[in-house]
């Protein structure tokens, strides 16, 4: 599992805070078995500080959902 989090989206404290949160929700996912293994990279694009947990969880769901489906 790999990150790539620009510069933009705010200093190492903030990036660091974007890897945990999404290793969080890809640790509820292989706890329960809905994260086929491979490799992944997650992109963060967009301000993801004022985003709900669950919103965040869905939009992870739908990027995994997505690179699995091919």
């Amino acid at each position: 599992m790999a990150f790539a989090l620009p510069r933009r989206l705010g200093g190492a404290v903030v990036r660091n805070r974007y890897r945990r949160r999404i290793r969080a929700i890809l640790d509820e996912f292989t706890r329960s078995g809905d994260l086929p293994v491979m490799n992944y990279l997650f992109m963060v694009r967009n301000d993801m500080n004022d985003m709900e947990f669950t919103t965040l969880r869905g939009h992870v769901r739908r990027a995994v959902d997505r690179a699995t489906s091919s």
